[in-house]
């Protein structure tokens, strides 16, 4: 059984400055624990430009263990903004599809953004 999350509830009930705080409060907590409850939101907060959304937005861009022990190494040119849809379970053909093998390697930060659904949208 699916439950509304807080966030739907104030939608609802169009209570904006709460999901406002809301979205500050959500910024401190760690990848994956409440993206996919609230990704069905995301144009609500946009609509109503929320001034927390962007600071919120620039919190989920975050690393595991895993990937940030991998500082080194060379991207692959696959879009103009090296981004690509990918699971928090990495397999080294996941690596293998973003970085290419190179003779000169660059630092290197990889990240994922906490943002469910995201790559579903179409512009």
């Amino acid at each position: 059984m699916e439950e509304d999350s807080p966030i739907h509830l104030c939608t609802r009930g169009t209570e904006y400055r709460y999901i406002n705080m809301f979205l500050q409060h959500l910024q401190n907590y760690p990848i994956d624990h409440h993206s996919r409850a609230i990704s069905g939101e995301y144009h609500t907060m946009i609509e109503h430009k929320l001034p927390n959304f962007i600071p919120y937005l620039e919190s989920r861009v975050l690393q595991t263990g895993s990937i940030s022990s991998i500082t080194k190494g060379m991207l692959k040119v696959t879009n103009k903004h090296h981004v690509c849809a990918a699971s928090f379970w990495h397999s080294q053909q996941d690596i293998d599809q973003l970085l290419q093998p190179a003779p000169i390697e660059q630092d290197i930060k990889l990240s994922f953004l906490d943002v469910a659904s995201l790559h579903e949208f179409t512009t």
